[in-house]
């Protein structure tokens, strides 16, 4: 068919050669004779491309398709061809964008596509029963207009994918969780979900916990004071003694227990985030900490503070190195250290080099009441600490890592955030 098509095309080419040679010939004038024959072949070729033009504004119509042969028959085939795959990936597309419209339609949660100035794009029907949205009416409205929470703000601006939680808008009733992802090219995805059950159901656990520890408080706290008095009296025999040091032991650790699960409780309850945030010292609360113990290093970056709430600080600091302490044997170097990253972030980093934690217990460790076992040995505490670690971490907008490996111990590193960091002059 190529070979035909050029065919036609030189025949083309061998007629205007021959005119132009006999008109050359008739008239002896060389330079009109090729003058007219190109100017017959540019009016021809002005003709095709008129009609082809006609052609393509009319959608391709089969009725106004020019009649043609040669390379013109071939170009107008390829462009039908081409226009009918077009159609045809429209259409596939279409089908497939009508059933994700639907799938997004029916989820049980609200579904809303922003660009990249936070303008809505679409929504889906929960949108207008979690937050008033009316899909066709409010398309090109500000999304941080129809909420207009600080969190949200903040979440938005930094184009984070963490998880918020505010209260509705519309209904203090109503616990909202946000979250948004990248969708295509400078676009975002906002998923909004009614997790006000969950949050009922976690109060109350909260609640439950809260007061159970406090009904079991009192009494532990009498019987740790008894058992401490029978504990220094001189009138009891070596095998009581026992008994009551073991019982004291037993007691205290209860105590922590409860001390711990009333701490988590409040950071659950999220009541300590009604203190206002303050200037602290990590510094000072390092080496108060590491005073308890004389295997314990500290580094601290002068001039170097965080702006925190300090008691959750003091937490987060006593639990780190006790962890480090606690779970290695008796005389492993542990070392704390306070200083700021490459990047200005405040950075509290806990190293041991004592034993290792095998890696499968790596993901697990933040569990509540998780405690990594190393053959048959029960580690000691409660298994809450790294747990509060966490918690505390989380409110702070900070990020928690830990590293062990065989023969080098294990590293717990928290990097708090920029806007937190405060460097002094000294």
């Amino acid at each position: 068919m190529i070979n035909s098509i050029f065919a036609k095309e030189l025949t083309r080419i061998f007629i205007a050669l021959v005119f132009f040679l006999l008109i050359g010939r008739i008239t002896g004038n060389w330079l009109a004779s090729l003058s007219l024959v190109l100017f017959v072949y540019i009016v021809w070729l002005y003709s095709k491309l008129y009609q082809l033009n006609k052609w393509i504004e009319s959608g391709l119509l089969e009725s106004k398709r020019p009649a043609a042969d040669g390379a013109w028959e071939r170009l107008i085939f390829l462009i039908h061809q081409e226009d009918k795959k077009s159609k045809n990936r429209k259409s596939k597309t279409n089908t497939l964008l009508k059933h994700f419209q639907g799938i997004v339609r029916g989820l049980p949660f609200a579904t809303i596509i922003l660009n990249d100035m936070n303008e809505i794009e679409w929504a889906n029907t929960m949108s207008a029963e979690l937050l008033q949205i009316k899909p066709k009416t409010d398309r090109g409205q500000r999304i941080d207009n129809l909420i207009r929470d600080p969190k949200f703000h903040s979440m938005l601006l930094n184009k984070t994918e963490n998880e918020i939680e505010i209260t509705s808008p519309f209904s203090k009733e109503v616990t909202l969780s946000l979250r948004t992802l990248p969708f295509q090219t400078n676009s975002t995805l906002l998923v909004v979900r009614d997790i006000s059950e969950r949050t009922r159901l976690v109060s109350r656990q909260a609640n439950f916990v809260d007061n159970a520890s406090h009904e079991l408080k009192t009494p532990l706290t009498s019987i740790y004071g008894y058992l401490s008095i029978l504990k220094t009296s001189k009138n009891i025999n070596k095998a009581e003694k026992e008994m009551i040091e073991d019982s004291f032991e037993q007691t205290e650790s209860m105590v922590e227990l409860i001390d711990d699960l009333l701490f988590l409780s409040r950071l659950d309850s999220k009541l300590m985030l009604n203190s206002l945030f303050e200037t602290v010292s990590m510094a000072s609360i390092i080496n108060k900490e590491a005073d308890k113990s004389s295997n314990i290093d500290t580094y601290s970056e002068e001039g170097l503070y965080l702006q925190a709430i300090k008691v959750e600080m003091q937490s987060l600091v006593k639990n780190l190195i006790e962890n480090a302490v606690k779970h290695n044997p008796k005389g492993t170097k542990v070392e704390a250290r306070w200083f700021s990253t490459d990047s200005g972030n405040g950075c509290l980093e806990v190293r041991d080099h004592g034993k290792s934690i095998p890696e499968e217990h790596l993901e697990r460790l933040t569990d509540r009441f998780y405690r990594a076992t190393d053959g048959d040995d029960v580690p000691a505490g409660s298994g809450l600490g790294l747990s509060i670690v966490e918690n505390i971490v989380n409110r702070h907008g900070a990020s928690l890592e830990i590293k062990s490996e065989k023969g080098f111990g294990t590293i717990v590193r928290v990097v708090f955030l920029l806007e937190h960091t405060l460097k002094r002059k000294t």
